[in-house]
């Protein structure tokens, strides 16, 4: 895993969403495919409250992986416009 990407990880799970998000853009910016950069940004933009710009990075990570419960969980939430503890 990259290292920007497993940086944006500890950092989501610590709750320091908008450190995860820098780290998450940086990573994207580097790799733009990047698929658990592109899936765990929207994920953790959910949890920061930030439905609208999730949405569409957790609609790409859905038609990559539907079977991630994670994913999944993130877009529900995002599309019922609530955040989602991670």
């Amino acid at each position: 895993m990259p290292p920007l990407v497993a940086l944006g990880d500890a950092l989501g799970h610590a709750g320091e969403f908008d450190a995860a998000i820098e780290r998450y853009r940086q990573a994207l910016a580097i790799e733009p495919d990047q698929r658990r950069a592109v899936a765990n940004l929207g994920i953790v933009l959910v949890g920061a409250g930030r439905n609208a710009e999730a949405l569409p990075l957790l609609e790409r990570a859905a038609a990559r992986d539907p079977n991630d419960p994670a994913i999944a969980a993130a877009l529900a939430a995002a599309r019922a416009g609530r955040g989602a503890s991670r």
